[in-house]
């Protein structure tokens, strides 16, 4: 399954609002990400990704990286895309993360 469509079915399942932030923070005694404000419905669509029965390091890009086998530009150039920032490397791997979050924009609605 794409990437998006993937968001877009987790964020309808978890009524989750987009958000260009992180929200989670890792839980050291559980080895998961949580919400920081659980009443706060919002979360980077990365951060779905990070709703999952899996132990992770604490290290949120390495844990994406690792999930979506995509490598640390990748992720980083999603998150720039997303936020609406400027492109700020030249590396393929980069363009193409960051093209998609700027795409994911403008596709997700939930």
């Amino acid at each position: 399954m794409e990437v998006v469509e993937e968001m877009t079915k987790r964020a309808q399942l978890l009524f989750l609002h987009p958000d260009n932030k992180f929200h989670m923070d890792f839980c050291k005694s559980t080895r998961s990400y949580l919400l920081r404000n659980p009443k706060n419905n919002q979360c980077h669509p990365l951060e779905l990704f990070l709703i999952a029965d899996s132990i992770f390091t604490g290290h949120k890009i390495g844990d994406l990286s690792k999930l979506l086998n995509k490598n640390i530009r990748w992720i980083l150039g999603f998150y720039h895309g997303y936020a609406g920032e400027n492109s700020k490397y030249k590396n393929n791997s980069y363009q193409e993360g960051f093209g998609i979050g700027k795409g994911v924009r403008t596709k997700i609605t939930y």
